[in-house]
């Protein structure tokens, strides 16, 4: 398949089991990245990508973003394509850029990619849209992105078809809010 779209193969010298000259590359393509030229490839800006980044390459008859395909397991939300709603301004770029440290992407407006918005109500345009287009993606709230394991866990994130609209805290308060993060609200 990679021939077949320009591509040139190039295997592991059989002596060493190592790669002969990393910087002569522009992509590994490894499922993991415990190999020995790891770092050597990253030092280099040379993209080591998963097997399906060649395939989405070849469907689509172009590049795809490299970024996503990361086999390194720190970058665990390299799936995840993030877009914030109504999020203040300096938690909107927290979010977004500790989404990005761990290997995920962020959009602006809500496109066909996002796998995920970040809201703390539902009573704003990205959430309405999702919820009556019946978008894949989910609406989190903005605690999801904290990966540590003294917080919440990364399984801890709502599907948009369980979300539901809770009754008015206060009579002032007309916005609906998410559900709390409860263990029947989580996917497994």
């Amino acid at each position: 398949m990679l021939k077949d779209h320009g591509a040139e193969y190039r295997p592991l010298d059989p002596e060493t089991g190592r790669i002969e000259d990393v910087t002569s590359l522009t992509h590994i393509i490894s499922t993991t990245s415990d190999f020995p030229d790891y770092e050597a490839a990253v030092d280099h800006y040379i993209n080591v990508v998963r097997p399906s980044w060649v395939e989405l390459c070849a469907c689509r008859s172009k590049l795809a973003n490299p970024r996503q395909f990361h086999p390194n397991p720190a970058f665990f939300f390299s799936d995840v394509i993030v877009t914030c709603a109504d999020i203040p301004e300096g938690d909107e770029e927290a979010i977004c850029g500790g989404v990005i440290s761990m290997g995920g992407q962020s959009s602006g407006p809500l496109t066909k990619l996002v796998t995920h918005i970040v809201a703390l109500t539902l009573d704003n345009e990205k959430c309405e849209v999702a919820l009556k287009k019946n978008l894949s993606c989910k609406i989190v709230l903005p605690h999801w992105c904290v990966c540590d394991e003294k917080r919440l866990p990364l399984e801890s994130r709502l599907n948009i078809s369980q979300v539901r609209r809770l009754p008015q805290a206060q009579e002032k308060d007309r916005r609906r809010s998410l559900p709390a993060a409860k263990p029947a609200n989580l996917i497994h």
